[in-house]
């Protein structure tokens, strides 16, 4: 049996219509197509012709279109103004001169996000493929002339943990408030929203969870976990859970922070197998050095494994 390449596309909800204008175009044999389209009912038996008189002047919408296999014209998915889904030639229907543009009110919540996302997409484009040509030459004789950049410095853990927190506090206002942000995904863009986390010290997780902020529903989902070599810090998996939930890209800083080497008082240290939570960092009066209080007395050479301080 011969398989075939119909190269489907599928149209639902696209609002591409037109006119049956011969009896003749309507398929009665083709379910391959029909099949391969997701549509295995939509052939007409032949005695079902009759209730289609001479098939002209009947109304549709196109659901799906391909390639016929054996001569290459197109086929439409063409469901009529009863319900019944049927296959039509191209050369037997008249198409609509363009689409009806649906209305916003009648998009449901997926529909609505895929339009905000194409124009988005669209406004990117062009904005790059505008400023592109014209921005080319001159932002090359610029650079040229212009002098070399000392490096950024490399940001401490410390640092790296408040810029977490910042960053927290920032997407949190922001989701808040719907600023109309043209990052991130449509709940970042649209909708006005909180995040709540559930962290897991023992399975090194944190999990950041959106909700509506008028209806408590849970919108997105994003997850941080810890590499088992890293110290974990609650802050710091609270940003990259959270900017995964609103798909907004995450700093490299976050997922190749400084590990770190001074043990403070609240850090959670491994001493010989044991987790000890560290409640003082002071200096000894004998030896003048400092000195590690934990449940027990752990050198300060211990391995750091929790630095979040809650």
């Amino acid at each position: 049996m011969t398989k075939y390449n119909f190269d489907i596309e599928h149209l639902e909800g696209k609002g591409l219509a037109g006119v049956i204008t011969s009896g003749m175009a309507i398929y009665t044999t083709y379910r391959d197509f029909a099949v391969a389209a997701g549509y295995p009912d939509a052939i007409v038996s032949e005695g079902g012709l009759s209730s289609y008189g001479t098939g002209c002047g009947f109304r549709f919408n196109v659901l799906a279109r391909g390639t016929h296999g054996n001569f290459g014209g197109t086929i439409f998915v063409a469901e009529l103004s009863s319900g019944e889904i049927i296959l039509i030639n191209e050369d037997g229907v008249e198409m609509d001169e363009a689409p009806k543009p649906r209305d916003l009110s009648e998009m449901d919540y997926v529909e609505l996000a895929e339009l905000v996302t194409d124009i988005a997409s669209e406004r990117r484009s062009r904005a790059f493929n505008k400023g592109y040509d014209a921005g080319y030459k001159d932002g090359r004789e610029e650079l040229e002339d212009a002098p070399v950049p000392a490096m950024a410095p490399k940001l401490t853990r410390e640092e790296v943990i408040e810029k977490a927190k910042s960053d927290v506090a920032q997407i949190t206002e922001y989701a808040s408030n719907k600023k109309g942000n043209l990052t991130g995904n449509f709940t970042y863009q649209s909708l006005k929203s909180s995040p709540e986390y559930v962290i897991n010290k023992e399975k090194r997780t944190v999990v950041a969870l959106v909700r509506s902020f008028y209806s408590n529903e849970a919108l997105e989902k994003g997850i941080a976990k810890c590499d088992p070599d890293d110290c974990f810090n609650s802050h710091i998996g609270r940003a990259i859970a959270l900017r995964r939930a609103f798909d907004l890209m995450i700093p490299h800083v976050y997922l190749k922070a400084p590990q770190p080497t001074v043990v403070r008082a609240g850090d959670i240290v491994l001493d010989e197998g044991r987790e000890l939570p560290v409640v003082d960092t002071s200096v000894s009066p004998f030896t003048n050095r400092r000195i590690c209080h934990t449940t027990s007395i752990a050198a300060l050479s211990s391995t750091i494994i929790d630095d979040s301080r809650e």
